[in-house]
């Protein structure tokens, strides 16, 4: 099981992702004031569960990778916020 700080963390990605539509990772890590370790950790975490989605792109100067909440995602999100 999770720690309680953790499911917090991924709540609070989820609803940024749910509020903002997709988020670039640079700007998911600077929001939240995470270590880019700790913030690909719970990413990969939601991406496992089918909760979001990740794409990338490539610039000029380095490649740039957004994610979004699933349908899965957005459904499980709705839940939280009503049993919340």
């Amino acid at each position: 099981m999770a720690k309680p700080d953790e499911d917090f963390i991924d709540f609070r990605l989820m609803k940024e992702l749910r509020r903002m539509g997709s988020a670039p990772f640079v700007y998911l890590r600077e929001a939240f004031s995470l270590t880019d370790g700790a913030l690909a950790t719970h990413l990969r975490k939601l991406e496992r569960l089918g909760l979001i989605n990740s794409e990338k792109f490539k610039t000029d100067r380095y490649p740039i990778t957004f994610y979004h909440l699933t349908e899965d995602g957005i459904q499980k999100f709705k839940e939280l916020i009503e049993d919340g």
